[in-house]
């Protein structure tokens, strides 16, 4: 599958975000299917709602923070939309509009698919399942949930071909700057895409794929991808107070990278706390 998409990936880029793009559409329609067979069930949240609510002790807040760690696995990628800003159109409004938009949508239905898993199956069912969102349309419809099945391959192979192109893109843009090899940065002139950046970043891919477990593959990579947040929220801090704005350019305040660098810190610390204390 992974040589397919670095396959696509290499014939241009116009055909693999085209790709992406629907097979998104068929992700998010998987995703509506499982709250509208579960609307039924958010008529217990109320009654309900204590199972929603940690104690306040440490124990149970470490078990917040550990589930958070690991569930931030699910936004990776949010941030690789700004690598294809120069293949946008009128860029300096689509991207943070689309950012924005898609944190967003994607923030709400995650947390309505959350409540609503919770009010169809135990804490104990949903981790003992090796597939949570087929078993509960399973329990909610008593159907085979072969579409549910079908759309979590689709999601799977939509992550890997956007991971593909944007590593490929950071590679190119890396080349550009002598930070890596310049090889790396050439062009095919036919497919305008950077061929041997694409292969490169496939069999990284492909043994990072084999060599780890899904759960440690997903803690590294919110690992790296925290400490990167913080690193790019200092810099920005840094360059609002030694730089002037320029015109037409999409500014936050100065306390919205100071709280995303305190956030993911606090995420970091309280995971590292938490292998430390189980060591």
């Amino acid at each position: 599958m992974l040589f397919l998409l670095c396959a696509v990936a290499i014939s241009g880029v116009a055909e693999p975000v085209s790709i992406a793009a629907i097979i998104t559409i068929a992700e998010v329609s998987g995703l509506l299917l499982i709250i509208y067979v579960t609307v039924p069930a958010m008529e217990q949240l109320s009654e309900r709602a204590s199972e929603f609510t940690p104690a306040f002790e440490l124990s149970s807040w470490t078990g917040v923070f550990g589930g958070s760690f690991l569930a931030f696995y699910a936004f990776v990628g949010f941030e690789d939309m700004v690598n294809l800003a120069e293949e946008v159109k009128t860029p300096r409004r689509t991207m943070p509009i689309a950012i924005i938009t898609a944190l967003g949508v994607t923030t709400a239905v995650y947390l309505i698919l959350a409540f609503n898993s919770l009010l169809i199956l135990s804490p104990q069912q949903l981790q003992a399942s090796q597939a949570p969102l087929a078993d509960i349309y399973r329990t909610v419809t008593n159907s085979n949930p072969w579409f549910i099945s079908i759309v979590s391959l689709f999601a799977v192979v939509n992550g890997a071909l956007i991971q593909i192109i944007m590593g490929s893109k950071v590679c190119f843009g890396m080349a550009k700057q002598r930070l890596v090899p310049a090889v790396l940065g050439q062009v095919n002139s036919r497919t305008q895409t950077p061929v041997l950046a694409t292969v490169v970043i496939t069999a990284i891919i492909i043994v990072i794929a084999l060599w780890l477990p899904i759960e440690t593959l997903a803690k590294t990579t919110t690992h790296f991808l925290l400490i990167l947040l913080c690193l790019v929220n200092l810099s920005l801090v840094r360059i609002k107070q030694k730089q002037e704005t320029p015109d037409h350019v999409f500014t936050v305040p100065s306390i919205v990278p100071i709280a995303g660098f305190t956030t993911s810190l606090l995420f970091l610390g309280m995971q590292t706390w938490s292998v430390l204390s189980y060591l």
